[in-house]
């Protein structure tokens, strides 16, 4: 679906698992035209999809008839692909993923050889004259990450620009990498990631940079960032913003809400969290258990659990959706204030959301979320 200024909006399927995410699986097809036909687009429209392709599917869909057998897919059924969630390396879902979902991380050879993977299927399908991205790993986590690893990071990155850049070179076909800030990462603002650069990456200022960031709202929310200041800091040190994540984080004041959010504790995914107090954040934590476990918590806390973006509850309501980032998203979006940008909604939880969070089917809740995208972008007051 195409937006104001050739930016685009997509869902990210990062929600399946690989297996019925697979975009050559039927059942997948089908889901993308049940969502299309309930979400607006227009009979005849186009409609992007953002795939999320780990590195298994990676294996196959690297096959040059498997590649082709794809593109065929996509054009049958109207389809395009501007981005590919790259960030999961590995299974997704139905086991404990935690802090594994950063791993491997850019020291490695693994997570450059299954970025530049991911490319090249990418610049095979990309219609022509679209820009594509493929959001990764910021980084990664900070736990695992020594000093004595970051020159090693900024190699690899050089490398996966210079990789992008010839295939430009050869295919015309422009793709920019694009850092999700996340959390407890080395990267986990606008300001680390432009001081990284600055040290690290400078030889970027000398070619052409396609090494740019994926904006997660959530993300955002939970170590209270200014999304304007971030993106004017981001365009100044000409880093590239070519993708947007439209995702709401879960909101609840401590320490009434303590028994509702124990629900949302789930073993499979992190949910790093923070304790706001008069806007300031005024502890963190590395997941909800590590945040339920502590005493005598006062203040807002937002955490980063990707809830539907439509989710409101109500006033009373224990959990609310922190969206004023995404609100502000879906404006510029409406504006074009971004061109070129893929926005992209991505809620993957839905495997793990509580019972009182989820009703309906999948395919319903993911056509929900695209109609109140398009409606914030008409209906959002400034």
């Amino acid at each position: 679906m195409r937006l104001p200024s050739d930016s685009h909006l997509c869902y990210c399927f990062n929600v399946l698992d690989e297996e019925s995410g697979s975009p050559l699986s039927e059942s997948f097809i089908a889901g993308i035209s049940r969502i299309r036909a309930s979400a607006g687009c227009a009979p005849g429209e186009a409609f992007a999809v953002g795939l999320w392709l780990n590195r298994r599917t990676m294996q196959t869909l690297s096959k040059q008839s498997m590649a082709e057998q794809f593109a065929h897919v996509l054009e049958k059924n109207n389809l395009y692909c501007p981005t590919v969630n790259a960030f999961p390396y590995a299974t997704f879902h139905g086991g404990r993923v935690k802090e594994n979902v950063y791993l491997p991380d850019w020291r490695s050879e693994e997570r450059l050889e299954y970025s530049e993977a991911v490319v090249g299927l990418l610049s095979r399908i990309l219609p022509e004259g679209c820009q594509g991205s493929i959001s990764t790993v910021p980084g990664g986590y900070r736990q695992f990450i020594s000093a004595g690893d970051i020159p090693a990071v900024a190699a690899n990155l050089m490398r996966m620009n210079e990789h992008l850049a010839k295939i430009q070179r050869d295919t015309g076909r422009r793709i920019v990498l694009a850092v999700e800030f996340e959390p407890d990462c080395i990267w986990e603002s606008a300001g680390e990631f432009i001081e990284f650069k600055d040290k690290h990456l400078s030889a970027l200022d000398d070619a052409e940079n396609l090494v740019g960031v994926c904006y997660d709202c959530s993300h955002a929310e939970v170590v209270g960032a200014n999304p304007d200041s971030d993106i004017s800091s981001l365009r100044r040190a000409n880093i590239p913003i070519p993708k947007v994540q439209i995702s709401a984080a879960l909101s609840a004041r401590m320490p009434d809400a303590k028994d509702a959010l124990a629900k949302f504790a789930d073993g499979i995914y992190l949910h790093q969290a923070s304790i706001f107090e008069d806007g300031r954040i005024k502890a963190r934590f590395g997941d909800l258990p590590e945040m339920l476990s502590a005493d005598s918590l006062s203040g807002e806390a937002i955490s980063h659990y990707h809830l539907p973006i439509f989710f409101e509850p109500g006033p009373d309501a224990p959990i609310r959706a922190a969206k004023k980032i995404l609100l502000g998203f879906a404006r510029v979006a409406g504006t074009g204030g971004m061109p070129s940008t893929v926005f992209e909604i991505e809620t993957y939880t839905y495997s793990v959301l509580p019972g009182e969070v989820f009703s309906g089917t999948v395919d319903d809740m993911i056509a929900r979320e695209y109609r109140f995208f398009l409606d914030s972008r008409l209906h959002n007051p400034t």
